[in-house]
C-alpha cells in the first residue's frame, strides 16, 4: 500500500478505535449495575446463562411462565455453554456475559489478521475493514449497546468459516482446513437462529462444496456429518418438538423493509439500500481485478442473489429468510463488501475513483461516529424507580407480576431476570428470547393490564387467581388505589411504586 493511502487508513482506524473503546467501557457498567432499561437484550441472556447452571438443558424452568418453558428446547445453547465456565469461575452472570463482547471482537480481529497474513493483505487495510464492520452504528447498537452477544457469537464462527472458504477456494483441502472447519461449523449450528438461517440459505457453503474436487467433497461431506452428530443433542429434540407441535418454531415475519412510518425504519431502509448497492459495486471491481474469474462468480453468486432479493424487498416472500431482521442482512453484506474491498488492487483504479475513495475514507468513520452518538444511547443507570422496585422484591410473597411500567428506564421483563437470579422469585411472566410461549398466553397479560386500565376489579382479581399470582407491583399512584379498592392488601408503599398482596 502506498504512503498516501496509508494515512487515510490510519485516520479511520484511530477515529473508530477510540469510539469503539469508549462504547465498550460505557457498556462495561452492566458488570456492576444490572441493566433494567429498554431496549436491552443481554439481561435475558444473563438469565439463560443462570438457568443453564441452575436447571440444566431441556429441563423445566420453574421461575417463568408457570413452568411451561423447557430450557433450550427452542433456542440454541452454544453461547451459554461457551460462557458457562467463566460464570462458574466468577459467580457473576453480568461479568461472564459482558466480557464475551470484547472477547468475540478480539477473536474476529485475530481471524482477520491471520487472513491478512495468508492472503498477503496489508494488516492496516484489514484492521480498518474490521472496524468498519464492527464499529459502525449498526454493530455498536446491536452488539455493544443492546448486548446481542448470542448473535455476535454466531458471527464469530460464520466469519471464520467464510474466510476459511475464501482462502481454500483455489487450494486443496488439508488437515488444517478440517481442524478449523469442524469446531467452527459445530459452534455455528448452536449459535443464533438468524445466523444459522442466513448461513445456510445464502448457500455459499453449498457453492464452496460444488467448486471443490471429488476427494474434497467426500471429506467435506464427512466432516459435516461429524458436526451434525456433535450438535445432535440440541437439534434432534428441537426437530422432534417441532414435528409434534409446529408452534415451537413460531418465527415472526419481519416487515421492517416495508415500513417508513418511523425514523428508525427509514434509516434502516436507507442503510440497507446503500449497503446492497455498495456490495454490487465492490464485487464488480473485485471481479474485474480478477479478470472476471468464473469460479469467483459462481462462489459469490448466492450472496449476490440474496443481496438482490433484499434490495428489491422480494426477501419478504421467502420463508425463514423473511424472519431475519434487516440489521443481520446489513452486517452480512457489509462483511462481503469489505472482503471485496480489501482484495481490490488500488493501482488498477482510475485517478478519479482513487480520489473519491480518499474522501470516503475520511467521511465514513466521521459519519459512523456521528450517527452512533445521535441514535445509539449510552448505558442507562438505575433511577430512583428501579432502586425502589429492587427494594420491593425481597418483600414479594408467592408468584408476582410487575404491571404498567411508567418509565423509559424500566422494563418489567428484565426485573423477572433480576428477581430470579437475586431473589429466587417465580412469575407467570418471564423474559423469553423467542417463541417460548404461545401468543394466547402472551395475550393474557395484555388483557390483565387492560383490566387495570379499565379499573375492572372482578376480572382483574379472577385473572390473578388463574395465573396463581399473589403479589403485584405497580408504578402509578392510581394503580395502587385500584389494587386497594379491589381488596388487595398493601405490603409496601414507596414514593413511585407499591406492592400489594392478594388475599
Amino acid at each position: 500500500m502506498n504512503k498516501t493511502f496509508r494515512k487515510y487508513f490510519l485516520f479511520g482506524i484511530i477515529i473508530l478505535s477510540i469510539y469503539l473503546l469508549i462504547r465498550m467501557l460505557d457498556s462495561a457498567q452492566m458488570i456492576f449495575t444490572f441493566p433494567l432499561s429498554k431496549p436491552s437484550d443481554i439481561p435475558t441472556y444473563m438469565g439463560y446463562l443462570y438457568l443453564l447452571h441452575d436447571v440444566g438443558i431441556h429441563n423445566v424452568v420453574p421461575y417463568w411462565f408457570n413452568g411451561s418453558m423447557i430450557l433450550f428446547l427452542q433456542y440454541p445453547p452454544g453461547f451459554f455453554y461457551f460462557a458457562l465456565p467463566l460464570y462458574l469461575l466468577t459467580g457473576s452472570v453480568e461479568f461472564a456475559s459482558y466480557i464475551m463482547i470484547p472477547l468475540f471482537y478480539l477473536i474476529i480481529l485475530v481471524a482477520f489478521l491471520i487472513f491478512a497474513k495468508k492472503e498477503k493483505i496489508p494488516p492496516i487495510k484489514l484492521i480498518l475493514v474490521y472496524l468498519l464492520l464492527f464499529a459502525n452504528p449498526i454493530a455498536i447498537g446491536n452488539f455493544v449497546r443492546l448486548g446481542r452477544v448470542v448473535e455476535l457469537f454466531g458471527w464469530v464462527w460464520m466469519i471464520i468459516l467464510f474466510l476459511l472458504f475464501f482462502y481454500y477456494l483455489d487450494k486443496n483441502l488439508d488437515k488444517y482446513f478440517f481442524i478449523i472447519f469442524i469446531p467452527s461449523y459445530s459452534l455455528l449450528l448452536l449459535s443464533h437462529p438468524a445466523i444459522i438461517t442466513i448461513f445456510h440459505i445464502s448457500f455459499i457453503f453449498g457453492s464452496f462444496f460444488f467448486l471443490t474436487d471429488s476427494r474434497s467433497k467426500i471429506f467435506l461431506f464427512g466432516s459435516t456429518i461429524i458436526c451434525l452428530l456433535l450438535t445432535s443433542f440440541w437439534w434432534v429434540p428441537f426437530i422432534t418438538a417441532f414435528a409434534q407441535e409446529s408452534s415451537v418454531l413460531d418465527v415472526p415475519v419481519t416487515l421492517e423493509f416495508l415500513r417508513f412510518d418511523k425514523l428508525t425504519y427509514l434509516l434502516t431502509n436507507i442503510a440497507s439500500i446503500l449497503i446492497s448497492l455498495t456490495l454490487f459495486v465492490s464485487f464488480y471491481f473485485f471481479w474485474r481485478s480478477k479478470n472476471k474469474d468464473k469460479r469467483l462468480l459462481y462462489f459469490f453468486l448466492p450472496v449476490l442473489l440474496l443481496n438482490f432479493l433484499v434490495l428489491t424487498r422480494l426477501v419478504i416472500f421467502i420463508p425463514f429468510l423473511n424472519s431475519v431482521f434487516p440489521d443481520v442482512f446489513n452486517i452480512f453484506f457489509i462483511f462481503f463488501s469489505m472482503l471485496f474491498f480489501v482484495k481490490i488492487p488500488f493501482p488498477l483504479l482510475s485517478k478519479k475513483i482513487n480520489n473519491l475513495l480518499k474522501i470516503t475514507l475520511i467521511l465514513i468513520p466521521i459519519l459512523f461516529v456521528c450517527f452512533s452518538l445521535v441514535y445509539t444511547p449510552f448505558f442507562v443507570q438505575h433511577t430512583e424507580l428501579e432502586e425502589e422496585v429492587i427494594d420491593l422484591l425481597p418483600e414479594v410473597e408467592g408468584k408476582y407480576l410487575i404491571l404498567r411500567s411508567s418509565s423509559s428506564t424500566s422494563h418489567p421483563p428484565l426485573y423477572y431476570v433480576y428477581a430470579m437470579i437475586y431473589n429466587n422469585l417465580s412469575t407467570p411472566a418471564g423474559s423469553p428470547t423467542s417463541g417460548v410461549i404461545t401468543n394466547e398466553y402472551r395475550l393474557s397479560f395484555f388483557i390483565l393490564e387492560q383490566y387495570l386500565v379499565d379499573q375492572d376489579c372482578e376480572n382483574f382479581i379472577n385473572r390473578l387467581e388463574e395465573l396463581d399470582v399473589t403479589s403485584v407491583i405497580v408504578f402509578y399512584e392510581e394503580d395502587c388505589e385500584f389494587l386497594e379498592n379491589c381488596g388487595m392488601k398493601l405490603k409496601v408503599d414507596k414514593q413511585n411504586t407499591c406492592l400489594y398482596i392478594r388475599n
